[in-house]
């Protein structure tokens, strides 16, 4: 194990517990462990890791983070999202009196509660983080804050939004400092990442394995094109739609080899988008419908007509969105009727839920929103 690196990106494994050599790694500035089944974190990390700016724990199972990360006076960014913390103990105090560089924390997706106004009102920026926290929680009234607490500036509130986006940092200071070639056979279609490894759908209908730049095997899926590919983490089961509009699944298994795949009948055209909600998988097809399939047993338990081609499908609350030739159409998950739709679009490729707000991207080379919530009933316009 190199003791000297610096950057240390382990996410998209099935680690439970840290590895132990990550903890010798004294220089690291930056850790990135989302994505695994992680249980708890040793009591000593802030100690063995003092240098970290930057520590990634998002989407994993812990009940608790150790009071120690107080010792990492140099962390700007603390991502513990999407875990199962009910608490932060003794470590709220820490953030918000020693932390005196955080400007991010992401605790969304677990069941704080134990942020009170005395934590809040301590000040500094790691008080600041806990205050945007609370603001941006979902069922927190102003009055929960704290009347004491100092507000954050401008600038933190508007790092504190770009993060609901997911960008890593602002635009203007990301570059590209080198991009490596590799040749493939034909057309990349898609790709999707899962347990390290990254898989490469190609126009022939087939899937190769890459770990980093390397191919380490391949298969062939369908005969024909592949539109859209979903990786299952879950199941350990990579779902691709077909051109022929049959949907196909996939095992994969630990060392990232994926066994044969199998065929479900369903769509009568081209399976143009897939998503997944719960234990189910959702498909729009050229053929003007979705479907809704077990994630199992890749059984088709429902046929929604839309009477136009969706372009892409996406969870938003309780909501399935559809975007389609004209216009986008909200679904409700329990009944599958359609609650509203928007016009005024042109063909809508994709679109992304943000706060109470939807952005669509098209091909008519703009970029539209919705700033409120659709109406209830009715059609409105973006």
């Amino acid at each position: 194990m190199f003791t000297f690196i610096t950057h240390l990106d382990v996410s998209y494994n099935r680690f439970t517990a840290l590895p132990v050599n990550c903890t010798k790694c004294r220089e690291l500035v930056s850790l990135n462990i989302s994505n695994n089944r992680i249980q708890s974190l040793p009591a000593d990390l802030g100690e063995c890791l003092p240098n970290l700016t930057e520590l990634i724990v998002a989407h994993n199972v812990l009940r608790s983070l150790p009071a120690s990360i107080g010792c990492m006076v140099g962390l700007q960014s603390l991502d513990a999202s999407h875990n199962q913390l009910q608490e932060l103990g003794e470590l709220g105090a820490i953030i918000a009196k020693e932390l005196t560089c955080l400007t991010l924390l992401n605790l969304e997706g677990n069941g704080v509660r134990d942020i009170s106004e005395e934590l809040v009102a301590e000040g500094g920026k790691g008080g600041q983080s806990l205050l945007r926290f609370l603001r941006q929680r979902e069922g927190v009234s102003e009055d929960a804050i704290g009347r004491g607490a100092s507000a954050p500036d401008i600038d933190d509130l508007t790092e504190a939004e770009l993060a609901k986006l997911q960008l890593v940092q602002p635009a203007d200071v990301v570059t590209l400092q080198s991009l490596s070639s590799c040749t493939v056979e034909a057309l990349v279609t898609c790709t999707a990442h899962m347990g390290g490894y990254t898989f490469v759908v190609q126009s022939t209908g087939c899937v190769s394995v890459w770990a980093g730049e390397f191919v380490r095997s391949g298969i062939e899926v369908c005969p024909g094109r592949i539109h859209c590919i979903l990786a299952d983490t879950d199941m350990c089961k990579l779902w691709f739609g077909g051109a022929d509009g049959f949907l196909y699944s996939s095992l994969v298994l630990e060392n990232g080899e994926m066994q044969d795949a199998k065929k479900h009948k369903g769509h009568s055209d081209a399976i143009m988008c897939i998503t997944k909600t719960g234990n189910v998988i959702v498909t729009g097809s050229a053929d003007e419908t979705l479907r809704v399939w077990d994630n199992e047993k890749g059984k088709c338990r429902k046929t929604v007509k839309l009477g136009t081609m969706p372009r892409c499908v996406a969870r938003k609350r309780d909501c399935m969105w559809v975007g389609g030739q004209q216009s986008i159409s909200r679904f409700d998950l329990k009944t599958w009727k359609l609650k509203d739709q928007m016009d005024g679009h042109h063909i809508s490729l994709a679109f992304q839920g943000c706060g109470g707000n939807i952005f669509v991207s098209s091909s008519d080379k703009s970029l539209k929103f919705s700033r409120q919530r659709p109406p209830s009933a009715g059609r409105s316009s973006l």
